[in-house]
């Protein structure tokens, strides 16, 4: 949902994402971009060719160690 958004626009996203989510509803996000992971997302689950090889919980400040995982994980 983030495709050609700036940083400022990616952020408000991320913070209507967790509206929902903190109104009880199931927000599933699918996505590249680590940082909208790190900004609206609890948890990641790591897909290798369709199929779920992590599950990673998410910190403040964890975008760059989502990086780091996902580019060094073996598939």
């Amino acid at each position: 949902p983030t495709s050609g958004l700036d940083a400022r626009s990616m952020l408000r996203v991320a913070a209507a994402l967790g509206v929902l989510a903190d109104r009880g509803h199931l927000v599933c996000v699918i996505s590249h971009d680590f940082e909208l992971l790190a900004a609206a997302c609890e948890r990641v689950i790591r897909l290798n060719d369709g199929v779920a090889v992590e599950e990673l919980a998410v910190v403040p400040s964890c975008e760059e160690t989502l990086l780091h995982r996902v580019m060094t994980c073996a598939a």
